[in-house]
């Protein structure tokens, strides 16, 4: 990276860019961490967690890049932290590649990141002056594999999910034209105005991206529907009020399968003391989810237990509690209309 030694307002601007992008990153970075810290269930392969990790090494790639921009303009401080903010960059490359593995289903799964991984290593022992070299390449697979991400997004999605996706693409694009006319070629051979420009891109990208995926559905689990196999409606007396079956499978008899639900959440609170009722439990490949209302348990079967599917069962809990609470606080089990609550279960889970 070109050092700046002297100061003027290129430089005060670069230096102020390269810092919002520190700070912002490490914002973004630190909101998807407790956003996957404090999911139900918490697995290091998350798409969220990914994305921390990609937010946290553009932080660092650009705090580095600070140093040797504007602090360690001599040898050999300047060559060890370019090195360490190029290698930064590749950890956050490669976090950006097992997010994307797990969104598009048909992205050869570990393989696009087992090349980042043999990127990263490799710019560890690479000579200094191939360190742009290998940066550009990373970004250039990375442009590919999120044209790949696109080309799911317009076939796979629609609404509110394949907008996020879109402006992920968008952002990252952005950012890629920030990052390659903030190299030393455009630096020395098309001057300080497009460095700078280049700068203010690689922020707005990041900025756009960091706002998106924090609120974008989860897309790392765009199958959940898929997921669902049977959902249980239970009064706290053990009676069944609705089942619906999302697949065919071998349950046994629901009504059994209610009072069994029942049993086992009483039997496990007075064994640990607690008035409080299960959030999830595993059997064999299944998981069972709960979520307790007034009067009554919603429990849903699922073979993966995503976070949209909680989000899922306490919205139709909700909305249950809405439509019957009253009646089954005091025990009116028959207020409950099987087709008016099949309709709920149909426009809770419905894909949008």
């Amino acid at each position: 990276m070109p050092p700046f030694g002297t100061t003027d307002i290129i430089r005060d601007a670069i230096l102020v860019m390269d810092s919002s992008v520190v700070i912002y990153t490490s914002l973004f970075g630190l909101v998807l961490l407790a956003k996957w810290f404090h999911s139900p269930v918490k697995r290091w392969t998350d798409a969220t967690f990914s994305w921390a990790l990609f937010m946290f090494g553009m932080a660092l790639n650009s705090f580095f890049f600070i140093l040797s921009d504007f602090v360690f303009t001599t040898e050999p401080l300047l060559s060890i932290t370019t090195r360490l903010g190029y290698l930064f960059i590749m950890i956050a490359l490669l976090a950006l590649f097992l997010a994307m593995e797990r969104i598009v289903p048909y992205l050869p799964r570990n393989r696009v990141s087992a090349f980042g991984l043999i990127i990263t290593i490799v710019t560890i022992f690479i000579p200094y002056e191939m360190l742009t070299v290998m940066a550009l390449l990373s970004s250039l697979t990375t442009l590919l594999v999120l044209c790949v991400f696109l080309i799911y997004a317009i076939r796979n999605t629609t609404g509110g999910v394949r907008h996020s996706m879109e402006l992920i693409f968008i952002s990252f694009f952005i950012g890629f034209l920030g990052f390659v006319g903030r190299s030393d070629f455009a630096y020395y051979n098309l001057g300080q105005g497009v460095y700078t420009f280049a700068a203010l891109l690689l922020v707005i990208g990041l900025v756009i991206m960091g706002v998106t995926v924090i609120y974008a559905p989860s897309l790392d689990e765009l199958d959940w529907y898929n997921q669902m196999v049977e959902l249980y409606v239970i009064h706290y007396s053990g009676l069944l009020l609705v089942h619906h079956s999302f697949k065919k499978s071998a349950m046994a008899n629901e009504d059994l399968t209610a009072a069994g639900v029942t049993g086992i959440q009483a039997m496990f609170k007075e064994i640990l003391n607690s008035p409080a009722g299960f959030s999830s439990i595993s059997i064999g490949s299944l998981h069972i989810l709960f979520d307790h209302g007034k009067g009554f348990t919603t429990v849903l079967i699922v073979q993966q237990p995503y976070r949209i599917l909680f989000d899922k069962i306490r919205e139709f809990t909700q909305q249950f509690e809405i439509m019957y609470s009253d009646a089954l606080e005091r025990n009116f089990v028959n207020a409950v209309d099987i087709d008016r609550a099949t309709r709920a279960v149909e426009e809770a889970f419905r894909e949008k």
